[in-house]
């Protein structure tokens, strides 16, 4: 590549050469933004994520029947799978961490569609769950088997009670308060 015309046609067309050195300019800013974003996600996910990755996995299971029924099947067959030996526990839940799905919504200290939440997970679950999770709860006390419920698709009811995390509880009540998330409304 010749250097030597490229120049002299930019020394005779000096608003060209401008725009060319703004657009690179900009493209230059655009490129170091995008590596900060990677680089700022990229540490978010590398975070340790409090579940025992390695020893927890799941199963689905559709029934076809015209006379299956989902809540006995399920304890039938949580009961089976706690009873194998090697089994740490097992629960039935909607959503399944780190799957790259599930439910999701915004919890807030207040109601109303103009109060800022945070973003957090929705996982419907038993007390059988910080078991299986391998998960260490650090305020407050897990569900009560009396507390568990059963949601039917048409159910617009929310639990009375949630287990949120210390992160949530951070965001939503301050770093030097999530202490006092323990019987709060949210």
């Amino acid at each position: 590549m010749h250097i030597g015309p490229i120049w002299r046609a930019m020394l005779r067309n000096k608003t060209g050469a401008i725009l060319i050195a703004l657009q690179m300019a900009l493209t230059m800013a655009i490129m170091v933004n995008a590596i900060s974003i990677i680089q700022s996600r990229s540490e978010a996910m590398s975070r340790p994520s409090g579940i025992n990755e390695a020893d927890v996995f799941f199963i689905s299971s559709i029934g076809f029947a015209e006379d299956f029924n989902e809540r006995v099947a399920i304890e039938e067959d949580l009961a089976a799978l706690r009873a194998l030996p090697g089994v740490v526990d097992a629960i039935q839940s909607n959503s399944v961490p780190l799957s790259g799905g599930g439910w999701s919504m915004s919890m807030a200290l207040e109601p109303g569609d103009d109060v800022d939440g945070s973003g957090t997970a929705i996982y419907f679950v038993d007390d059988h769950a910080l078991n299986t999770y391998d998960l260490e709860l650090i305020a407050g006390e897990n569900f009560a088997p009396s507390d568990i419920g059963w949601k039917d698709i048409s159910d617009t009811r929310w639990p009375n009670r949630v287990i949120i995390t210390k992160q949530l509880a951070i965001n939503l009540f301050g770093e030097d308060a999530w202490e006092s998330a323990v019987g709060e409304t949210v």
